[in-house]
């Protein structure tokens, strides 16, 4: 943190410049953010240019960062890995907690800290109080529920807390967010929710629901003091609820009977195709899930051309993949909790083929009482003339994966060599109850190394797509780089069992580690090149 007119900056200005020209050296890249407010450009100007800082310098006149690391002093410096954990937080040395600056330090925090990150030894994260100047932070002025606080729960809550989703919590009147007060702060302060634990430094998402610095101040303010109702009658919230969606669709999947949901234990995938007529190919511009989030964890439907050699080896994704496997298929799409179930693509389409067979396979949930399930369907519309684009998926995947009994931080590396320019529109990633984080990452053919999505810590729960707001171009010869990390520990309260040697499985208990891609390609496309495969030959036994 930086600020020309407090002492502290000024007298820590040439020992960090220090450890900016040693460090860089060892691949740490040092970021100075200007804290303060007062001629901010012309201050922050004058600071740069007479220590000479060579790393990017912003001025944080909305106080993004501030916000975002909760910053109280100007003599803090914050150290975080790669996927955005924070390690340290303190002063740069015990210099100034000695109240005598001509006294040597007899503790260097932070060149201690990199020295241990760069050597590759065991990292302990620290917080230490640092002195300088109390940053300010903004005011929430005296506000009304209604106009302030609805908007944002509307916006952000709701996606997940109503009844037609996951949400265990419903929002649906003044009181049901009121009463929850306490819960609202602990959950905010503690960044629990919106449960949006993503980065990337190269895209940003059109999904992102997470709180901006204003949103998460107002609300906190709401949480400790409480803001004026000013209506009479407890009125239903006006909540945007999804659009209703596609009332007269032009094709339908339904279950071809009832499933029964049993109370409690390991339920199979549950599993039906349905076999097309159409005499020619047909683009899907809308999908619709007509669900029970209750009891769906995600659905999917996979559609399969009967014209695409499908039971020969991929052999672009054996050519491509440098480690792990990989599949292109024709079309995946799902959903999964935290995902809206409606989604319509502008100028874009998936391909149904003509004659093609549509595979669903739906993963139930367990709630402690049995139920049958007779609603759930997909609807589809078509659109009417071919789009610019069509959406493939491309998998990563590996077979391999082995995770060994109480084994805390297993990391699983899969890389795939592009060998064309690719456009890529969201990305996710998939595990089980041992997954832990997740990144991937591009490596240009310059070597310039750019994360695409990193996700610390990963939750089962919420396996969401994350969408760009723009289509991304990896360009040819790039490296793309899926890390997955597992944690099989007894400290994983949801490992059903840390005994256990896990390996490739498509039950929950065991594991999968895969990274899906949707890539845009032009509707003319031929994908017979791609040599689709999928089905049987895709879940091998498992591996010993």
């Amino acid at each position: 943190m930086r600020e020309k007119d407090c002492p502290i900056s000024e007298k820590y200005g040439f020992r960090i410049a220090q450890l900016e020209k040693k460090y860089s050296k060892e691949g740490i890249l040092f970021i100075y953010n200007y804290v303060g407010q007062i001629r901010a450009k012309e201050s922050s100007e004058s600071d740069l240019k007479k220590f000479g800082f060579t790393g990017p310098y912003f001025i944080d006149s909305k106080q993004t960062i501030i916000n975002a690391l909760s910053v109280k002093t100007t003599g803090e410096v914050f150290i975080l890995t790669p996927n955005r954990q924070v390690v340290y937080r303190g002063p740069v040395d015990d210099q100034f907690h000695l109240l005598k600056s001509a006294i040597k330090p007899k503790v260097n925090y932070v060149s201690d800290m990199l020295d241990n990150i760069v050597s590759g030894g065991k990292i302990i994260p620290k917080v230490i109080p640092a002195p300088g100047c109390i940053v300010s932070r903004p005011v929430v002025k005296e506000k009304v529920f209604w106009s302030d606080v609805a908007p944002i729960i509307q916006k952000k809550c709701t996606v997940c807390h109503n009844p037609s989703s996951s949400g265990s919590i419903n929002y649906l009147s003044y009181t049901d967010v009121s009463d929850r007060g306490n819960m609202f702060k602990y959950v905010i302060e503690n960044d629990l929710m919106p449960p949006w634990f993503v980065h990337s430094d190269m895209v940003s998402f059109k999904n992102d629901i997470s709180l901006t610095p204003i949103e998460k101040a107002m609300l906190l303010k709401w949480a400790s003091t409480g803001f004026k109702k000013k209506k009479k009658t407890e009125s239903l919230l006006k909540i945007k609820q999804e659009r209703e969606g596609i009332k007269n669709p032009d094709y339908l999947i339904k279950l071809p009977k009832p499933n029964k949901i049993k109370a409690t234990g390991f339920i199979p995938y549950q599993r039906f195709e349905v076999h097309t007529d159409f005499k020619e190919d047909k683009w899907i511009k809308e999908v619709e899930f007509v669900i029970n989030p209750k009891i769906v964890h995600h659905i999917t439907f996979d559609i399969y051309g009967k014209e695409i050699p499908i039971k020969i080896k991929n052999k672009v994704c054996q050519a491509h993949t440098i480690s792990g496997a990989c599949i292109f298929y024709l079309s995946l799409f799902f959903w999964v909790p935290g995902a809206r179930k409606h989604t319509t693509f502008q100028n874009q389409g998936i391909r149904l083929p003509k004659r093609s067979k549509i595979i669903t396979k739906i993963h139930y949930e367990p709630i402690g009482k049995e139920v049958i399930d007779d609603m759930t369907e997909i609807r589809f519309r078509f659109s009417k003339k071919t789009p610019d684009k069509q959406i493939v998926f491309l998998m990563l995947y590996d077979l391999r994966l082995k995770i060994l009994p109480e084994e805390s931080n297993h990391k699983n590396k899969m890389i795939y060599s592009v060998k064309e320019d690719l456009l890529i529109s969201g990305v996710n990633t998939h595990m089980h109850f041992r997954g832990k984080a997740s990144t991937i990452f591009i490596t240009t053919p310059n070597n310039e190394k750019r994360t695409l999505l990193s996700i610390d810590p990963w939750n089962f729960k919420l396996q969401t797509f994350y969408w760009f707001k723009e289509p991304v171009k990896i360009p040819k010869d790039s490296l793309i780089t899926c890390i997955n990390w597992f944690d099989n520990s007894s400290k994983n309260v949801i490992n059903p069992n840390p005994k256990q040697t896990v390996l490739w499985g498509r039950p929950t208990e065991d594991e999968m580690s895969i990274c899906g891609f949707f890539i845009l390609l032009p509707s003319s496309e031929n994908l017979i090149r791609f040599h689709h495969w999928s089905g049987p030959r895709f879940w091998l036994p498992r591996l010993t």
